[in-house]
């Protein structure tokens, strides 16, 4: 039964972090994206929380 558990403690840190991955790349999309049209306030506010993000996953110091 530990084994199981363990096994599907594993399975939702996984899907959690894959979670975390495609937040960050859409947020960073839309910085681009932002970016691409010279809105370049805005683009700085989601990079400000791309920068959140990373340190809160201990992507970045």
């Amino acid at each position: 039964m530990e084994n199981k558990l363990d096994e599907i403690e594993r399975y939702v840190r996984h899907v959690s972090d894959r979670n975390d991955i495609v937040y960050i790349n859409q947020l960073s999309e839309l910085q681009r994206l932002l970016i691409k049209e010279e809105r370049y306030e805005e683009a700085d506010k989601i990079g400000k929380i791309i920068k959140d993000e990373e340190i809160k996953l201990g992507l970045r110091e």
